[in-house]
């Protein structure tokens, strides 16, 4: 495997633009929204998007939670190879809005792999601001919702599948195509690729338990926040508890077919998660059947953004450590620190020191 290779990561989910717009009350009126609302848009009301998109002032980002993590994981790791290492694998339709969200994304030097729906219109999140302090909130995930698992087989796909070491999918993709992410979980293993997985939201977690179940088997790290790691441990023992090392050695210990070498030497699974302001606990099951724990602070700082797109941060900045040949402590800590940084902006937009 060449030095360029090693150093490629693949990431799969929903894919979103985000777009945040001033606008009256009269605009959340016509379209029944309320003040401070957040929703799923219904029919009726998806014009409002093309009205958002068109205002002059209007700000848009790529969002979904696997794009945000393949945007900063490219930042990071193109002064180190000097090469766009990074895929992302989603759905967009054949629209202005699609376009406005591949150039972004392509823009921050992510090889985009998209298919396009021939109905759907792009997934969008809207922030209408109506005052300082007031945000109505709507969304439509739109095409994000439905790739054919036969996507996995184009040409193009296969062949970064090929030249990445990591394949990482969001939770969020098992609520709409649950056997995409199952094939993708299989074909990794057959590559002795190591497939990650982020458990996303505690929804995802109580609704689709046994479609994650069925991927654990397959999976060599999950990435969960403190809550969803909780649920999920929950629905695993049929008990709750308190203590999130006994979570974390709960998880990384469920049946794994195959143990994959092309990262880690040793290990069967690790599992990552994070908790805020307070320290991250990583577990690793060892091929030992020995299960080890750690905790990694998170260093106090002065929040002058918003936390809203830290977890995305983390996996990017552990995901472009372990690719490049750092341990596991390492790439927590740097995951940490990315974080960190990212919290000093609004959304997920890290400013390198």
């Amino acid at each position: 495997m060449s030095d360029k290779q090693r150093k490629c990561v693949l990431f799969m989910g929903n894919s979103l633009l985000d777009m945040s717009a001033k606008c009256d009350l009269k605009l959340l009126e016509k379209y029944n929204l309320k003040v401070d609302d957040n929703c799923e848009a219904e029919d009726y009301q998806l014009p409002i998007f093309d009205t958002l998109l068109a205002m002059p002032d209007v700000i848009t980002t790529p969002g979904g939670s696997a794009q945000n993590s393949s945007r900063i994981a490219q930042q990071l790791l193109i002064d180190k190879t000097g090469a766009e290492s990074v895929y992302f694998v989603g759905s967009i339709g054949n629209d202005k809005t699609g376009q406005i969200l591949e150039e972004l994304v392509r823009s921050a030097k992510v090889r985009t792999l998209y298919y396009y729906h021939p109905t759907l219109g792009t997934g969008v999140s809207a922030g209408m601001v109506t005052s300082d302090t007031n945000r109505t909130l709507m969304a439509n995930i739109g095409a994000s919702k439905s790739m054919p698992v036969e996507f996995l087989d184009t040409d193009a796909v296969r062949q970064a599948l090929d030249n990445s070491i990591i394949h990482f999918v969001e939770s969020y993709f098992v609520n709409h195509s649950p056997l995409t992410v199952l094939s993708l979980a299989k074909i990794s293993q057959t590559l002795n690729k190591n497939f990650f997985l982020s458990l996303s939201a505690t929804y995802i977690v109580s609704q689709h338990f046994p479609k994650l179940m069925q991927l654990m088997p397959y999976t060599d790290a999950v990435f969960a926040n403190d809550s969803e790691a909780k649920t999920f441990y929950t629905h695993l023992t049929g008990l709750k508890t308190d203590d999130t090392k006994l979570v974390a050695k709960s998880i990384a210990k469920i049946e794994k077919t195959k143990q994959t070498d092309s990262l880690w030497a040793g290990i069967k699974r690790c599992v990552f998660i994070t908790r805020g302001a307070e320290t991250v606990i990583v577990a690793k099951y060892m091929s030992t059947e020995e299960v080890t724990v750690d905790e990694y602070p998170v260093p106090k700082i002065e929040l002058k953004g918003d936390t809203i797109g830290a977890g995305d941060a983390f996996v990017g900045g552990v995901v472009s450590h372990l690719v490049c040949g750092h341990s596991i402590e390492e790439s927590a800590k740097f995951g940490i620190e990315i974080a960190g940084q990212v919290c000093q902006n609004r959304g997920c937009v890290l400013t390198i020191k």
